[in-house]
This record gives C-alpha cells, structure tokens and sequence, in this order.
C-alpha cells in the first residue's frame, strides 16, 4: 500500500522545490530564509547536493555532481556573498554583484547576461529557473521559460523589493505593496486580485498591501497589511483562502508540498491545504503557545514555547512527534522532504521521519556541539561550533561529509536558515 510520501517521492526524484518562501516586502535577500517563526521544506533545497561558503569567501560544493555537487572555478579573488539553489544548480552572489552559476543548464546552471551595470542584490528560485533583483529594482530571470524563467513585464516605475517562488513560479511584492506574479498559470502564475481595505478604497480600487508572500507546490498564500491573508494558486494545495478564527491576526505562515500552517498573533495556530500534508490544525496542548513551525513534504513539526515540540500531518514524513531526552529543550528544526532534525539546548540534535532521508540521529563526538543545520532532498548539513561539518543521510545526495580545505571554516550552507 502506497502512502503519501511514497506516492510524492517519485515527483521530487524529477522535481524537488527550491528556496525562498516567505519574504517581507522590506526584504533585500531573496535566496535565504528570514528570520521569522515559520519555515518552509523547500528554502534554498537542491536535490542532490550542498553548497557552502567558507568565512574566506569561497565555496565547497559536495554531493550528485549532476545537481552542482562539484565546486566551480571562480573568477579570479572574487568572493561570493550568498547562493541559491534549484533543483540541479546554484546561483551565486559575489561581492561585486554580479553572479556565477553552476550545475544543469537547463535547471538554470548557465550563468546569464545582465543588463551592463547593474548588479544583484538578491536571488529567489523555482523548480528550474532563477530570478534576481537588480539594485535598481528592477528583475532579471532565466532557465525553462515554463517554470518563470522569462523575465515579466513590470508596472511602468515600480520597484521589486522581494520575491517568492512555487514549483512553476514566482510572485514579487512591489514596493507599494502590490504583487506582480509569472510563471505557470495553474500554479500561481496568475496576479491576483487582492481585496481592499474599506469601502472607499474598494470603489477606486485601492488593495490592501502585501507584506509578506509564503508559497508550497502549487500556491501562494500572503500575509496583508491587517493581518489577513489572501491565497490564489492550485485549490488542491491550499489555494483557497481559508477562514480565520475571527479577529485573529497572522503573523507568519509555513508550508508543506500542498498545505499550509500559520501562526496567529497569540500563539495559536491555523492550517489548511491537503489535509494528508499536514492541512488539518492540529489540537495543541492547553496553553502552550507556537514559537516557529518547521515543515517536510508532508509534516509540519511546532515548536512550543516551552521548548517542547508538537508534529502533525504525514506519519512516514515526520508527523509524530519523537520521544526527546527528559529534560532537553527544542531550540530549532530543520526538515529534509521527508525527516526532521531537531537542535537541543546542549547542541546535541534529534532527528525522525522517513528512513532514508536522515530520520537517522548521527553519533558526534560529545565535545562537538550543533550550531546550524541545513538540508537538502534526504540528507542533512551541520555546522559544527568549531566550524567544521557533519552530514548524514543519503550519501548519493550530499549525506557524506566532505573534506574541507585546511584549515577553512564554513559560515553558511545552502539549505539552512540563516
């Protein structure tokens, strides 16, 4: 019998999504997680490999050569800021603002031509293409025209502050807080119609303001200036905008491959999409209120303010709960598509899910404490506090620690929150 990880597995074997979920419209950098409670399973995740910068400014890439697991050549003392990934490449930032990219050319891996001048300052990804925003606002995407790698026509003067992809494509928040959408129709391709505020601004066609855009497979979901959210995309995955409890603000929303999970203003929580993915809201325990929520293919794991954790949706994904060590605090979570891997107060880690896909806690030296954890489709990253790393899970996809330059510490991998 087929369950729902299994059923999904063979579509992320030819289409795992890719980074950036959820932005605010003051957001300058795209390719990486914000700082928000609420994370989604497919930021900055490629499908078989990982990308690191080094605190020197060069990168180590490991993993399925064929998915950008093979560091490139640099331009000559240029280093690189930030890198984003799709499903088989990486996209680079380097300090000059101008970009190198690797991997599948078809996936975007071929390095384009930027307007003469301008330079990136950040990058978002869908499933096969990339999209960067230039330092005057303005876009430039490419790779398969079908998932948004054509650049859009934007609104004569109006400037891209943020952007956010699904599988097929992208949706940008403008810097009056309008949105401007591209890519495949089905899946959020299309710019809404975003409700107005009063009645006045309704009858000349004033909407409300956007200020922060989360997305899944198929959907988009965005937060508005009130409080409220408005959804457009695929209804299977949460297209549809739900009904909040009433007078309840969000605050943040995370999302699984076709549901989503927001958090409310007082710590509750709502959720709607694929009720196999995790869609239904969960019943939390008496008083204890949700911090930030972490998310897999099909399963969302909370994190409570006691530092206790609460797991929902897909079991085979994660979505029951582990037993933790007594006593032991949840400081984050990170999620592979199909496990969890939970940071403890001790910097020791705890992880679940489905076998295969680092559900497997690694033995580390007692001395060696986790700061950071970064994932990829099944395997996990840790940056250790001495700044070396750590990987389990599947070695064909980056779960096999690599050797590092001597000497070099990594500050930041593809694949982790911050």
């Amino acid at each position: 019998m087929k369950t729902l990880f299994t059923k999904i597995l063979p579509l992320f074997c030819i289409a795992t999504l890719t980074n950036t979920s959820f932005l605010h419209a003051d957001s300058s950098l795209a390719m990486t997680s914000p700082k928000d409670p609420a994370h989604t399973f497919h930021q900055a995740k490629n499908g078989g490999s990982f990308a690191a910068i080094l605190e020197d400014g060069t990168i180590q890439c490991w993993g399925d050569p064929g998915y950008g697991g093979k560091t490139p050549n640099l331009p000559p003392g240029k280093k690189v800021v930030s890198i984003a990934s799709a499903h088989k490449a990486f996209a680079a930032i380097l300090e000059d603002g101008t970009i190198q990219c690797w991997g599948g050319s078809e996936y975007g891996g071929s390095t384009p031509k930027l307007p003469p001048g301008k330079k990136v300052v950040s990058i978002a990804s869908a499933h096969e293409a990339f999209a960067v925003i230039l330092e005057d606002g303005t876009i430039q995407c490419w790779g398969d025209a079908e998932w948004g790698g054509n650049t859009p026509n934007l609104p004569e003067g109006k400037k891209v502050v943020s952007i956010a992809s699904a599988h097929k494509a992208f949706a940008a928040i403008l810097e009056d807080g309008t949105i401007q959408c591209w890519g495949y129709p089905l899946y959020g391709g299309n710019t809404p119609d975003i409700p107005s505020s009063t009645w006045l601004n309704r009858l000349i066609h004033i909407p409300k303001k956007v200020v922060s855009i989360a997305s899944n497979a198929g959907a988009f979901a965005a937060i508005l200036e009130d409080g409220t959210i408005h959804c457009w995309g695929e209804t299977k995955c949460g297209g549809n905008t739900p009904k909040l409890p009433p007078g309840k603000k969000v605050v943040s929303i995370a999302s699984a491959f076709s549901a989503f999970a927001a958090i409310l203003e007082d710590g509750t929580i709502h959720c709607w999409g694929d009720t196999k993915c995790g869609g239904n809201t969960p019943n939390l325990p008496e008083g204890k209120k949700v911090v930030s929520i972490a998310s897999s293919i099909g399963a969302f794991a909370a994190i409570l303010e006691d530092g206790t954790i609460q797991c929902w949706g897909d079991t085979e994904c994660g979505g029951i709960a582990p037993n933790l060590p007594e006593g032991k605090k949840v400081v984050s979570i990170a999620a592979s598509n199909g496990a969890f891997a939970a940071i403890l107060e001790d910097g020791t880690i705890q992880c679940w899910g489905y076998p295969g896909s680092g559900d497997m806690t690694p033995n580390l030296a007692p001395e060696k404490k986790v700061v950071s954890i970064a994932s990829a489709f099944s395997a996990f990253a840790a940056i250790l506090e001495d700044g070396t790393i750590h990987c389990w899970g599947n070695t064909k996809c980056g779960g096999m620690t690599p050797n590092l330059p001597p000497g070099k510490k990594v500050k930041w991998i593809t694949g982790m929150d911050d």
